[in-house]
């Protein structure tokens, strides 16, 4: 009789562990996938800059040799 109970407590604890775990690595997961968007974004923001900047540089030196 004791030792079902202790199983079952057991049991149950190791299940609760297993959660724990498990939201952990969720939240491993979603920091990656929230770490990838925003380097992503990053990376577009520069792309946007050094057009943005080569489209200056463009646009002075046309002015000039006109």
């Amino acid at each position: 009789m004791v030792i079902a109970f202790l199983t079952d407590v057991w049991r149950q604890k190791m299940d609760e562990m297993r959660k724990k775990e498990g939201k952990e690595e969720e939240k491993k997961e979603e920091k990656k996938e929230i770490e990838k968007l925003i380097e992503e974004k990053e990376e577009e923001e520069k792309m946007e800059k050094l057009k943005e900047e080569k489209e200056e540089e463009e646009g002075g030196e046309r002015g000039r040799g006109g």
